[in-house]
Formats: C-alpha cells, sequence, structure tokens
C-alpha cells in the first residue's frame, strides 16, 4: 500500500516518506523519463538526485514553478499559487490527526513553531472535533 522512500536534503540529511501506490508510480515515471533523456542529451544532461528537473537534467527553478502555476491560475481563472499545494498538504495531514512534529518535518521547517504558526490554523473540522472531544469528556462518568 505505501513504500517507504528515502528522500536527500542535502549530502548530511535525509528523510523518510511513505508515498502512496500513486506517489510511488509517479516518481517512478518521473525516473524512467529522465533515464530516457539521459540517453538523448548524453554528455549534456546535468546529472542530480532530484526528481523534478528540466529534460536536461538542469532543476527545476522556483521560478519557473510560479510561471507555469500563473499560466494554469489564468487559463483556469482560479485564484491558487504552487504554495496553496504546500499549505493544503499540510492542512490536510492535520485535519486527519497527523502529529505536528511529522508535518513540520515533512515541510522541512527547522522549527515547530513556524508550523505551528503558518500551518495549524482552525478549520470548521477542527473546531467541530473540539467540542466533540469536550462534550466526550464531560459525558464520560454520567
Amino acid at each position: 500500500m505505501f513504500n517507504l522512500t528515502k528522500v536527500l536534503l542535502s549530502t548530511s540529511l535525509s528523510i523518510y516518506f511513505r508515498l502512496s501506490a500513486i506517489a510511488f508510480y509517479f516518481v517512478i515515471l518521473c525516473i524512467k523519463r529522465q533515464s530516457e533523456n539521459r540517453l538523448f542529451y548524453g554528455k549534456h544532461y546535468n546529472e542530480s538526485n532530484f526528481i523534478c528537473t528540466k529534460p536536461n537534467g538542469d532543476l527545476v527553478s522556483p521560478n519557473s514553478i510560479k510561471w507555469k502555476c500563473e499560466k494554469i491560475r489564468d487559463e483556469l481563472q482560479i485564484d491558487f499559487s504552487f504554495h496553496s499545494f504546500r499549505h493544503t498538504h499540510a492542512t490536510m495531514l492535520l485535519e486527519n490527526g497527523a502529529k505536528m512534529k511529522d508535518v513540520q518535518e515533512r515541510l522541512g521547517h527547522s522549527r515547530i513553531s513556524t508550523t505551528m504558526d503558518i500551518y495549524a490554523h482552525v478549520t470548521e473540522k477542527t473546531k467541530k472535533e473540539t467540542v466533540i472531544i469536550f462534550e466526550n469528556y464531560l459525558n464520560r462518568d454520567l
């Protein structure tokens, strides 16, 4: 169901992720595409340990991601940015019971306070769940 995958953040730091079958399949497709591009570009292919690269192996810059998102946003007339995906990801994890420390590590924040200040905003779902937890506590002795 989930595959444990090691992700290198730098030469001295790596973390492990459990990827769903769909995400793991996406990674495999990217690696396959990179292998094909490596053959096509030959000595002009730039080697790296990254998944998201340009066809010649160069890193995908934040500006190119931003540009592509702006293009999609304008076409679809939907107000979002690439960072919206990160925020949604963190919010969904927290709403579904992920531990704050795990989300902090997954996002790469050096301090948990950053994660708590930015991503742990209270949603309608968490407000309702908090009421239910309190009601269950009050009703436990009845």
